[in-house]
């Protein structure tokens, strides 16, 4: 529909509380890498036929 939103400046009061709280509760995280894990080849493999009663519907 062609809406827009622009940056609206943060009240004065406003910015002091935000700043405020980030002071008081931020904590600095140091960035670790992830090593990724092997894939599993069994967890795309073929599965068997699922266990099925007389009536051919699958356990509950």
């Amino acid at each position: 529909d062609g809406l827009l939103v622009e940056a609206v400046a943060m009240p004065p009061l406003l910015r002091q509380a935000v700043a405020a709280f980030f002071a008081a509760h931020h904590v600095e995280v140091a960035f670790e890498k992830r090593k990724r894990r092997r894939a599993d080849p069994e967890a795309l493999a073929r599965r068997g036929p699922q266990d099925r009663d007389r009536d051919g519907e699958g356990r509950r």
